[in-house]
């Protein structure tokens, strides 16, 4: 008997912009694109090889540019990074949650985020995915959540 298997991954991010007195301002959940980069890094990490640090790091940057497999990090200039925590999903069977919260980095506009390796700066870091959020302006006492969700599963 053959035995085939695919697996897939599905990624989603849910940004929520909060106002300084807690109200909900914006929500944006868009699926997001896992990089060549990203993919190299899990064969790496359940292989034991390299030297990643799982999903370490979130970032948030100023370019629209739409996503594609080659980019390697953010398009335009860093707004901001954050150490991500990250969790196993007990609600949600294999699924990886990583969360980063943002404040005072504004007035700006963010218009991309990426999921990295590490808390460094571009160029020092490796980025497991990358989605364009559309233009999200915030204030210097907005604060901004980003969850980011990558289930896998059999297809």
């Amino acid at each position: 008997m053959k035995v085939r298997e695919k697996l897939d991954i599905e990624g989603v991010v849910t940004i929520l912009v909060r106002e300084p007195d807690g109200r909900i301002k914006q929500v944006v959940r868009k699926k997001n694109m896992i990089l060549n980069t990203g993919l190299a890094m899990m064969v790496d990490l359940v292989g034991g090889l390299g030297t990643y640090n799982t999903f370490a790091c979130i970032a948030i940057g100023t370019s629209s540019v739409a996503p594609t497999h080659s980019q390697v990090d953010l398009q335009g200039a860093e707004i901001a990074r954050v150490n991500s925590s990250e969790y196993a999903s007990i609600s949600i069977p294999n699924t990886l949650v990583s969360v980063g919260s943002f404040t005072g980095v504004g007035p700006n506009t963010i218009e991309e985020a990426v999921l990295a390796d590490a808390n460094a700066p571009s160029g020092s870091r490796t980025c497991f995915s990358r989605i364009t959020t559309g233009s999200i302006t915030i204030n210097p006492a907005t604060s901004v959540s980003i969850v980011w969700e990558h289930r896998f599963y059999r297809k």
